[in-house]
């Protein structure tokens, strides 16, 4: 997971075969920059981002190759 300055968060892949595979879900998450991200250390498809004046907590899940994140 990376925050970026723009206020998304991506989602990457360090498995995959070509470098435009790695990216594999990014959304926005805040208006601003995105100052820090954090997994759950006890549910590893929520997690905790921190930018723009806001802090949201978001859940990631997968079905058979697709990528959804709800806020």
């Amino acid at each position: 997971m990376v925050g970026t300055e723009h206020g998304s968060v991506v989602s990457c892949t360090r498995k995959a075969k070509n470098p435009s595979d790695r990216i594999a879900t990014s959304y926005d998450a805040h208006y601003g920059p995105v100052r820090s991200v954090d997994r759950s250390p006890f549910f590893s498809k929520f997690f905790l981002s921190v930018g723009g004046w806001s802090s949201k907590v978001s859940w990631l899940f997968i079905i058979s190759g697709f990528h959804f994140g709800w806020n």
